[in-house]
């Protein structure tokens, strides 16, 4: 078993050096297969042919998952491989992997699908594991390369390995890379391993997939049936391992297979059994699912009926919906087996309709929930404030258990089910398997019944002894009589000291702000720079405090807390207020409130709504409103914002005036990207340190002009000298003959510019690693010959590559000009700011010298250098991150290109088509009337 392993690092697992590593199990590998795999299968099994594991150690199983005109039996080869059938109710590969292991005769249960092509290694690189512990779930890396042309014979009798035989071919990387590369390959505490899954290359102890139900059945179409099975095993304590010697090659590139791909019909199934945000969303939103996220075991003990009531309502009630309550008495063996007490009869009354409630033995919760990721466990007599469940949610963090004692010595803690699972395995307690954190009541509101509600005061007095006096005069009110008044006097004091913490108070005072973030302050220099004002002194400064002149005291946020990463295109139309609604206009609606730290929740909002009544004063107002715009939040302020102009800037200020209701969804983005371009270059700390003279010079910015044709010369660079981004260099990089005035041309240019000559018979990776050679600045950017560029394309580069943090930064490919076709198209909308490894522009790239350096330098190879730079940053262990698309048009010839792909591929993916040559589609002016201006002759 996984032993003594804490989380999920499968590094502290002994297993044995594959060049050391001797089998003793035997594996059976299961095949699902249909009739589309007619092609592919025979090279499947040729694959299989070569491995270096025993052939008398392993066999095959290939299930027909009910083909017409049905399999009638396999090619030969050299292996035990048999035959399997199952009828054919829709889409049946779960099916199809459960009825493969009932039919295994192994221990060890590897799956591969017909049209996946593996390394020699393959089965040992999975076995290995397995034999070394028996909980595992092995997670193979499938790449996707084309196989059209390949032949059977080649594969089996090959000389060479064949990773060799498809080394230069089209390819793309595997899927799961990205989460591997931010999770350090799964080792990491980050809950979402389980979504590095791919059916196609796994592997598991045949034991272990009974325990957990195997594949589940219910799914009878495309998409999740592997990743709900990755998430069972993690939740129920199994090891996911990366294996990364377990390589294997789908046949067929990722774009040929995509259109299967995302069904948002399985997204909703999935939801219902992964409890996972990724799935579910962070708001609870009221619904009930088959997997609930929470479950809280509330211990009856000897409480009458109505304090069982009372704070089983009150779990109910909550923040947090997506949760089920047990209400364990003793002798209770559910409603079916109900004794004959009168509190259990009247307690099945209450909540006979509420699925969300069981009457139920202790200590069964684990088994009834399996795969619910968090069990709470509330003790006999507590009272608690409106958040329990939220509290102990954010007390736990990425710990696997937390817990508080009360005064009477009872707990109340909330573990995660993967340390209780492997803890039920192993004999041992959840502390053994991860990180224990102690909580105090009074950190979650928790009194003993005893106390009643004059204990949740209590316990608020213990965390804010400032307000000490003020909650003691509230109890000493109570003792004495008091009415209803009283009761939400202090319901409402809780809430207020509740919201009172630095991280909100960052919006409203400065002194607070400057507290939380003082590490952050001098990270950049600014800490003597703001003013060290409070609600009483406010606009008073101390004699260190030197606001810029341009902006006052507006404090600057930092970008790598608010940001557009994640930003959503299509928010709906629903419109948020930062404040009550009763103090807006008359005239200006909005649909429900919303407090500005809400970053989560404003996302999915159309815009936002602002007037002064919601600030204590137009500073405040100033240093919410910049956040908000830095991280892509789109702000109406409806009043006008009086003496806002001064503090955030007159452009900002006159966007945010603008009345956003009615925007569609090309128009709302291109307001928001304005917005968050202007507070990002103005209102970060980074900026505001540049504005004092105190932190780093914004980066200088090489930019990579290759070219080998003299009529595109003229275009691109005037796409560079409109750039507005202020501390640029070009590197000119003429390939070939041709180019007569290059150096005229390069020296009207209103930045500095080298000229850098390459022979036509250098491939264009050594083109670009010349240019990278004669360029002096910290970050360098590609970009091409034939494509347009708004003049803010570079600054929307650097800023994204200060707030992702990303080794590699570009533009998304989202528009295309066609000439064959003459349309301009808008590919994959709403699809940037976000961590991606595919759909980015090659004309768009952006890396820091450093990181090229460690990436290997530019692939000197003549096409697919952008690919190639992909790949050896993720190999690297690199981020790539991908902004939105605006402000970028590719434009495609009938041919010439590097990037040899057919209309059809565009045509196929567009979300939008307009007739004619239309740049402002992709938010470029161009006054070209005709797409035969815009495209020069190919060479």
């Amino acid at each position: 078993m996984s032993g003594a392993v804490r989380g999920n690092d499968w590094s502290q697992v002994g297993v044995a050096d594959p060049a050391a590593f001797a089998p003793a199990m035997p594996a059976s590998v299961i095949v699902p297969y249909y009739r589309h795999h007619a092609v592919a299968l025979p090279k499947t099994l040729a694959a299989l042919d070569r491995q270096s594991y025993p052939r008398d150690m392993f066999e095959v199983v290939v299930v027909d998952d009910g083909s017409d005109p049905p399999l009638d039996r396999l090619p030969a080869t050299g292996f035990a491989a048999r035959l399997v059938r199952q009828e054919r109710r829709g889409f049946g590969l779960a099916r199809a992997r459960n009825t493969g292991a009932r039919a295994a005769s192994c221990d060890i249960l590897l799956f591969l699908d017909a049209d996946i092509l593996v390394d020699a290694a393959w089965i040992a690189a999975h076995a290995r594991w397995h034999h070394a512990i028996s909980d595992a779930l092995t997670l193979g890396l499938t790449s996707y390369v084309d196989t059209a042309d390949l032949r059977v014979d080649s594969i089996r009798n090959g000389r060479s390995p064949l990773r060799d035989l498809l080394a230069d071919r089209p390819a793309d990387p595997p899927r799961s890379e990205g989460l591997l590369l931010r999770t350090d390959d799964l080792k990491s505490k980050d809950d979402r391993v389980f979504m590095a899954m791919a059916g196609n290359n796994f592997g598991i102890r045949k034991e272990f997939y009974h325990q957990l139900g195997g594949s589940d059945e219910s799914f009878t179409r495309w998409g999740y049936e592997d990743t709900e099975i990755a998430y069972r095993a993690y939740v129920r304590g199994g090891l996911l391992v990366a294996t990364r010697d377990a390589v294997a090659w789908h046949q067929g590139r990722w774009e040929e297979d995509r259109n299967r791909r995302g069904s948002r019909i399985q997204h909703e199934k999935a939801a219902q059994l992964i409890a996972h945000r990724v799935f579910r969303g962070v708001e609870p939103g009221g619904r009930i699912y088959a997997v609930p996220k929470f479950v809280v075991s509330l211990d009856a003990g000897d409480l009458p009926t109505e304090a069982i009531v009372e704070t089983t309502t009150g779990l109910l009630t909550d923040r947090i919906h997506d949760l089920v309550v047990r209400i364990e008495m003793r002798g209770a063996c559910g409603r079916e087996n109900a004794p004959g007490e009168e509190r259990f009869v009247r307690l099945s009354e209450a909540f006979d309709s509420d699925p969300r409630v069981r009457l139920a033995a202790p200590g069964r919760a684990l088994r009834e929930f399996p795969a619910s990721p968090f069990h709470v466990a509330l003790p006999s007599g507590v009272v608690f404030a409106r958040g329990l469940v939220r509290r102990l949610r954010k007390g736990l963090g990425a710990a696997a258990i937390a817990a508080a004692t009360l005064p009477n010595g009872n707990r109340v803690s909330i573990a995660r089910a993967w340390a209780l699972h492997r803890a039920a395995r192993t004999g041992g307690r959840p502390e053994d398997f991860g990180d224990a954190r102690k909580l105090s009541a009074a950190s979650l509101r928790v009194a003993c019944r005893d106390g009643a509600r004059a204990g949740a005061l209590e316990a608020a007095s213990a965390r804010y002894p400032k307000r000490r006096r003020l909650i003691d005069s509230l109890l000493h009110a109570r003792s004495a009589g008091g009415g209803a008044w009283l009761k939400w006097s202090a319901y409402a004091l809780l809430r207020f000291l509740e919201r009172g913490d630095a991280r909100v108070l960052s919006g409203l005072s400065t002194t607070a702000w400057r507290v939380a973030n003082r590490r952050r302050l001098l990270r950049w220099g600014l800490e003597h720079a703001i003013s060290a004002t409070s609600r009483r002194g406010a606009g008073r400064r101390t004699e260190k405090a030197r606001p810029p002149a341009r902006f006052g005291p507006v404090q600057p946020f930092d970008p790598r807390l608010w940001n557009p990463i994640r930003w959503r295109r299509d928010a709906g139309n629903r419109v948020a207020a930062l404040g009550p609604l009763e103090k807006l206009p008359s005239e200006v609606a909005a649909h429900c409130v919303v407090r500005a730290d809400r970053l989560f929740r404003l996302r999915r909002m159309h815009h936002v709504v602002d007037v002064q009544a919601f600030h204590s004063d137009a500073v405040a107002r100033a240093g919410t409103l910049v956040r908000l715009a830095g991280a892509g939040t789109l702000v109406h302020v409806a009043d006008g914002g009086p003496g806002l102009a001064d503090l955030i800037g007159r452009e900002l200020h006159g966007l945010m005036t603008k009345d956003p209701t009615g925007m569609d969804a090309a128009c709302r983005e291109r307001q928001s990207i304005r917005m968050r371009r202007i507070a990002l270059r103005d209102h970060s700390l980074a900026a505001r340190a540049r504005q004092r003279g105190e932190g780093a010079p914004l980066p200088l910015v090489s930019v990579l002009l290759a070219t080998r044709r003299p009529g595109c010369l003229a275009g691109a660079l005037s796409a560079v000298a409109k750039q507005t981004y202020p501390r640029l260099e070009l590197v000119l990089a003429l390939h070939g003959e041709g180019f007569v005035d290059a150096e005229r041309l390069a020296a009207e240019l209103p930045y500095p510019a080298t000229v850098v000559r390459v022979a036509a018979r250098e491939p264009l990776g050594a083109v670009l690693a010349a240019a990278t050679a004669a360029s002096k600045g910290t970050l360098l950017t590609k970009m091409d010959d034939d494509d347009l560029y708004d003049a803010e394309h570079v600054w929307d580069l650097a800023l994204g590559h200060e707030y992702s943090q990303a080794q590699l930064v570009s533009k998304g490919l989202e528009f295309a000009y066609l000439s064959g076709l003459d349309r301009t198209v808008h590919l994959h909308a709403g699809r940037g700011e976000d961590y991606r490894t595919m759909t980015w522009a090659g004309g768009t790239l952006m890396i820091s010298r450093r990181d090229l350096a460690r990436a290997g330098g530019w692939p000197r190879v003549p096409r697919g250098v952008d690919k190639r730079l992909v790949e050896a940053v993720l190999r690297a262990r690199g981020c790539i991150y991908r902004i939105h698309g605006s402000g970028y048009l590719m434009v495609r010839r009938r041919s010439g290109h590097t990037w040899d792909v057919a209309d059809d591929y565009f045509m196929s993916r567009a979300d939008t088509t307009v007739r004619g040559w239309a740049p402002d589609l992709a938010g470029v002016p161009d006054d070209r009337a005709s797409p035969a201006e815009a495209l020069p002759a190919p060479p």
